[in-house]
């Protein structure tokens, strides 16, 4: 959810904003299931980033659905650097 931009072919991959030493803006939410483990969830979250135009993703961590059928997703924040 949120801005799509040219795609792009690099995204530097942090799990804290302080870590993100330059400017910029978040442009979209990203959320996907863990069901096939950590690891491909954080490569779908990557892809996705790409597709929609993001410079970078700050990983969020996991949460779950809630309800009968509870299931884990993982969550990120897309970014784009605002300057160079």
């Amino acid at each position: 959810m949120g801005d799509r931009l040219a795609p792009t072919n690099q995204i530097d991959v942090y799990y804290a904003a302080k870590d993100v030493k330059k400017e910029y803006k978040v442009i979209g939410h990203i959320a996907t299931a863990v069901a096939l483990g950590e690891e491909a969830s954080k490569q779908r979250i990557i892809t996705k980033a790409k597709s929609v135009g993001a410079d970078g993703v700050i990983i969020l961590g996991m949460d779950y659905t809630g309800g009968e059928d509870s299931g884990p997703y993982s969550k990120a924040e897309a970014i784009q650097y605002t300057k160079e």
